[in-house]
């Protein structure tokens, strides 16, 4: 580790670990200028820049881009990410998945030698302008501690966004506002203990000035068992709310037997009727009550059939001009007069 790892860190761990237990809303700490030599992380980052390729992904909870899984990574020749093509990156990986490392990573978390396993996950990611990380507490599997290295430009500020937002709970319900942010500053490790119900975290969305995007290596270290009090993980919950939903019953749009009405229905017709509500069509009565709101492109059998496609390939979907013209531009009056009232404008 002397030859990557900060002298100033190596000689720091008592006092590492008592600022990292001290800190709140939960226990987490930041190592500063953790890497050596100076040009070693910046040979990092030009090799993940220049020899990985980029999947966006998104979800309900995150929206980033993806590059390098360092799992994959091998002193294999034939592989196509192999040690000879990226040699920085695969000498950061032997410091990360090093016993060596593990034990420091022990030590400054307060956990016993031998608590963390050779399981490690690590991958390169991006959040470029929009992008962001919504609030969770990172309970997957035997996930012990989770850590974060910063490849941010130097110059990047809090004005930046994408900072590292730590949050407290009430009875396993995370605050509204976080307690604490961390910046992504670059050369720097931010990590904190992975516990059910408490380690709440998220990522600000990034703004995306000049600074570029918000680069990073980010992963976990793993434990030999489960976390205690798994039933209060964010994971597990949003489980339990699945499954306390009725089933699901997929929606069918089929030909209505019913004979089309002409024009839109009038305020006492806006109701479908019982035999309607208790079937999963799209009748000729929704269509007719939808098309007064929205753009009616989007109620077609071929528009729905490829938005539905879309989304099941993509998870998420955009649709442009949703709302009729003379309706969006009224409900966008509306709210401009109340942030107006309220003293937002």
């Amino acid at each position: 580790l002397k030859d990557t790892i900060s002298p100033h860190i190596l000689q720091s761990i008592p006092q590492i670990l008592q600022t990292y237990q001290s800190n709140k809303p939960y226990p987490h700490g930041v190592l500063n200028n953790i890497f050596q030599p100076t040009n070693f992380l910046q040979s990092v980052l030009h090799e993940i820049k220049h020899s990985s390729k980029v999947q966006f992904k998104e979800s309900d909870l995150f929206k980033v881009y993806q590059s390098m899984d360092l799992g994959n990574l091998t002193d294999d020749p034939k592989s196509t990410l192999n040690s000879s093509s990226i040699p920085n990156v695969w000498k950061l990986k032997q410091v990360l998945y090093s016993s060596e490392f593990r034990h420091l990573m022990e030590d400054v978390t307060n956990l016993p030698r031998g608590t963390l396993t050779d399981e490690i996950d690590c991958a390169a990611n991006c959040h470029t302008k929009g992008c962001h990380l919504l609030c969770h507490d990172d309970v997957i599997g035997t996930r012990k501690i989770s850590f974060i290295i910063y490849l941010t430009d130097p110059s990047w500020t809090k004005e930046d966004g994408g900072a590292l937002e730590l949050y407290n709970h009430k009875d396993g319900i995370p605050n509204v506002f976080p307690s604490a942010t961390i910046l992504p500053t670059y050369n720097s490790l931010a990590y904190f203990g992975v516990n059910a119900g408490v380690s709440f975290h998220a990522v600000q969305e990034v703004m995306g000035r000049e600074c570029g995007p918000r680069l990073s290596l980010q992963g976990w270290y793993h434990g030999r068992e489960l976390p205690e009090n798994m039933e209060c993980a964010t994971l597990s919950r949003l489980k339990t709310l699945e499954d306390d939903k009725e089933p699901f019953v997929p929606f069918i749009d089929t030909e209505s037997n019913e004979t089309e009405t002409e024009g839109k229905l009038d305020e006492t017709q806006t109701n479908v009727n019982d035999k309607e509500a208790r079937t999963n069509v799209l009748s000729e009565s929704d269509r007719n009550y939808l098309s007064q709101y929205m753009n009616e492109t989007y109620l077609t059998k071929s528009s729905m059939k490829e938005i539905c496609d879309k989304f099941e390939n993509e998870s998420s979907v955009q649709l442009r001009h949703f709302l009729k013209d003379a309706l969006a531009n009224n409900v966008k009056d509306d709210i401009l007069k109340s942030d107006a009232y309220d003293g937002f404008t």
